[in-house]
């Protein structure tokens, strides 16, 4: 309520007596002009109120309080803690016998051994039409190999990390730059093992289906088709595995090879074919990586990138489920996780709590979190998935498409060996195969580059 009139203007005759004061009587100018503003601000109060008495201007009314803000997403239980897939499993332990039951069984004491022959299920086997064998010796005759050899190719005795005799090692190891920078070692089995590698996977892995969320080395699936699903999203979110491949231990193969019905034995055997540890010299301080330290899939193993979709399966599971949940679309390749969704799905929600699901799944299921390479891109920026942009279909990047033109324009004028900086052997097959890509993603400009390559002189 505003006061009366007559007191109003009676508080600010009282405020003129000072202030004429100041004025008459001596003093300086730069005291008076202090206090004269001193006034004036003490007396504003008073002559808002008297003109609102008055008439002359209308009393403000209270300011609505503001409504509270919608409610955000709170899960139900802790992120960290939701449908685990890692439950006390049933022990399957080895039975001890007084005869040994076969070759290379391990002596517990002495006359007594340990019987690896259980947990086998040959249900699964026939279901997934896989080969049967149960003992050393049988794995042996179906590989067409000597058990002697056999238990060294295996590395039965651990003997190949100490190996410093590059031509008793199992591997050929080369370190190769990565594009975000560091470098990655390179694992290449040598040809007796790989032949060996090779059988298991035709014959074993290949039989078995990852998940279909999964589209890297899967048949019938490319980068294109990782790529697709995202197309003309309002937001894409990348994320990315940490060693992808050295976290797959060689206890993770073994229980794959049970789970598609081997029992202890084999499937030990199996999986120490499938993996490698890396000799201690080739481990250099600037390079040291602790999963190489342990027995794990070596990248560069024909083996390897069915180990690893077949690892990943649970993580698939729970991750295509909580993309579900949100309303979002995911698909992996390799170690790439890629997830999309359009405005009306994440509306009101926090992806905040999205991230620390996301993160929790992928630590409980004992893959490395890689940090740095988290992304999340709305449709205003550019949205890349698996090097293609998918803002509104799948594409080669302009910059991309534009570098391989120039190159080949260059290629013409002054001929291939002008434009081969990095020495590359055969750099007309090299150009060809990249022209062959991009006709793949875009038959158009494909097209192009195409009738620009066949200018080229051979």
């Amino acid at each position: 309520m505003a006061r009366k009139p007559l007191r109003n203007l009676g508080c600010l005759l009282l405020l003129t007596v000072p202030l004429v004061a100041v004025w008459v009587l001596p003093g300086g100018y730069t005291s008076r002009i202090l206090f004269t503003l001193f006034i004036l601000l003490i007396s504003l109060s008073e002559v808002r109120e008297l003109l609102i008495a008055l008439g002359v201007l209308k009393h403000s009314a209270p300011r609505a309080p503001k409504p509270p803000p919608p409610p955000r997403f709170k899960p139900e239980k802790p992120w960290h803690k939701i449908d685990s897939t890692h439950k006390p499993a049933t022990p399957q332990r080895n039975e001890v016998v007084d005869a040994k039951p076969y070759a290379c069984a391990t002596v517990v004491e002495k006359g007594k051994y340990w019987d690896g022959r259980v947990g086998g299920s040959l249900e699964r086997l026939q279901k997934f039409g896989l080969p049967t064998f149960t003992t050393p010796e049988e794995l042996a005759q179906w590989l067409n190999l000597p058990l002697t050899k056999l238990a060294w190719l295996a590395d039965y005795h651990g003997h190949n990390a100490g190996e410093k005799v590059k031509k008793k090692q199992h591997y050929h190891y080369v370190w190769i730059k990565k594009r975000s920078g560091g470098e990655r070692l390179l694992e290449a089995p040598k040809p007796l093992l790989k032949a060996l590698q090779k059988r298991i996977l035709r014959d074993i892995l290949n039989k078995v289906p990852p998940h279909p969320s999964a589209h890297a080395y899967t048949p019938k699936k490319s980068i294109r088709s990782n790529a697709q699903p995202h197309c003309g999203k309002y937001i894409v979110i990348k994320a990315d595995l940490a060693s992808f491949f050295p976290s797959i231990t060689t206890k993770r193969v073994a229980a794959i090879f049970r789970g598609l019905g081997y029992n202890v034995e084999i499937s030990h055997w199996l999986a120490r074919l499938c993996t490698n540890i890396v000799p201690y010299d080739i481990m250099k301080k600037e390079r040291f990586d602790t999963f190489l330290t342990y027995r794990h899939a070596p990248q560069g193993a024909p083996t390897s990138p069915a180990l690893a979709n077949l690892a990943a399966w649970g993580m698939d599971c729970r991750l295509a489920g909580l993309a579900k949940k949100w309303s979002m679309t995911y698909t992996r390749y390799a170690d790439d996780l890629t997830f999309s969704a359009d405005e009306a799905a994440i509306k009101g929600k926090s992806l905040n709590w999205f991230v620390k699901y996301l993160r929790g799944i992928v630590r409980d299921e004992k893959f490395g979190w890689n940090k740095e390479k988290l992304k999340i891109v709305r449709r205003g920026g550019r949205q890349f998935v698996t090097g293609l942009t998918v803002n509104v279909k799948p594409n080669i990047g302009r910059k991309e498409y534009d570098t391989l033109k120039a190159i080949l324009h260059n290629c013409v004028k002054h001929g291939l060996a002008s434009q081969n900086r990095e020495k590359i052997a055969n750099f007309r097959a090299h150009l060809e195969g990249r022209v062959s890509f991009v006709t793949s993603v875009n038959p158009a400009r494909g097209q192009k580059l195409q009738a620009i390559l066949n200018k080229v002189d051979r």
